[in-house]
């Protein structure tokens, strides 16, 4: 059967895949704390050896900072548990409260590393700004709402249509990776 990638990778790259540009997407929302002042700025729920996508969001944030000549660099090395995001980011914050902006490497985290920054008394956004990736539901209803970058979801099911129907008329074709922004 012929099955089309989401969002999603897999090993063999024997799949037609459709995926959001990560690297450019956590790039850009470093560059917009930049842009407001910030530069001791942490990346919250990533791993050296994470999901492709994960990376591709740590690659972003490091190629921002980079960019503005920023040479300090903020992990936490945290998997995307919001309990653990949460006990991540208190240790972070208490062996560097220099630190004024977090990225998190999906709105989840985000979601918990702005609890934990709250259950330590940090005021957001005033003391401390956190942004997410994904754009999801829930980061509207949190208090106060979450800046996210968002992912054209719409937009990537649309090409994944249109990619499985070429695959069904072409079954023979090369592979195409599709990458939105």
């Amino acid at each position: 059967l012929p099955v089309v990638l989401v969002d999603a990778y897999a090993a063999s790259g024997q799949y037609d895949a459709v995926v959001s540009d990560n690297r450019r997407g956590a790039y850009e929302a470093v560059d917009y704390l930049l842009q407001r002042g910030h530069c001791h700025i942490a990346i919250v729920g990533s791993q050296p050896n994470a999901y492709p996508s994960i990376c591709e969001r740590r690659e972003g944030y490091e190629q921002a900072l980079r960019a503005y000549g920023i040479s300090e660099r903020y992990f936490t090395d945290s998997g995307l548990n919001g309990e653990e995001t949460i006990q991540a980011v208190i240790a972070l914050l208490t062996t560097q409260p220099q630190i004024t902006a977090l990225f998190g490497c999906n709105d989840a985290v985000a979601i918990a590393a702005s609890r934990a920054a709250q259950m330590m008394g940090r005021r957001l956004p005033e003391e401390l700004a956190v942004i997410g990736y994904d754009d999801v539901e829930m980061a509207q209803h949190v208090t106060p709402s979450l800046t996210t970058l968002q992912v054209d979801k719409i937009g990537m099911g649309r090409l994944a249509v249109q990619l499985l129907l070429n695959r069904v008329e072409y079954p023979e074709a090369n592979y195409v990776t599709m990458t939105l922004r």
